[in-house]
């Protein structure tokens, strides 16, 4: 099997690393307007994202971007029989710990005090049967030692379904064209 790969608008070549699940169940059941903390990649929530982790991309135990300037990101939510309010996304911050263990500010409790890196604009969409997937094709991503994923649930009108639903996070990275 091939690994997809796409152009950036200068004609790198983006090279998708197989994707793994930023947030997982974290998001099972999470209520309207409320914030998780990524908990369950690697036992503790955190990934890494330096040149020197190898590009280990495996899933749970090693987790990485190995140095990625972008991110592709896939969300799925699971039917859940609501149709989302208008104007509603799922949010998301990439919280890093520059000494692998004071993280920015951000929790459960306290949203980050900078806009978030990145936002699903999921409103007007109909959960009654369907699942939804949408893709962010390229995200900036934080050059770090250690990061969690902080989540928002911003305004859907209820929680999201009990099971079912995750954010991938497909690592890119430009290659020059051959000449």
């Amino acid at each position: 099997m091939s690994i997809p790969t796409e152009r950036d608008n200068l004609g790198a070549q983006l090279v998708d690393i197989p994707g793994n699940a930023l947030v997982s169940t974290e998001l099972n059941g999470l209520a309207n307007n409320a914030q998780v903390l990524s908990s369950v990649i690697n036992g503790n929530g955190s990934f890494s994202n330096t040149a020197s982790d190898g590009g280990n991309y495996s899933g749970a135990g090693g987790v990485s971007g190995a140095g990625a300037p972008d991110v592709r990101l896939h969300l799925h939510l699971a039917p859940n029989g609501q149709a989302l309010a208008v104007n509603s996304s799922i949010d998301g911050w990439f919280l890093c710990a520059a000494d692998g263990a004071t993280y920015e500010s951000g929790s459960a409790a306290i949203t980050p005090p900078r806009a978030p890196d990145f936002q699903f604009p999921v409103g007007g969409y109909n959960l009654t049967s369907l699942a939804l997937d949408l893709e962010i094709l390229a995200v900036g991503f934080p050059i770090c030692g250690s990061i969690k994923t902080l989540i928002r649930n911003n305004g859907l009108g209820f929680a999201l379904a009990p099971s079912g639903n995750y954010i991938k996070g497909y690592p890119q990275y430009p290659t020059l064209p051959s000449i």
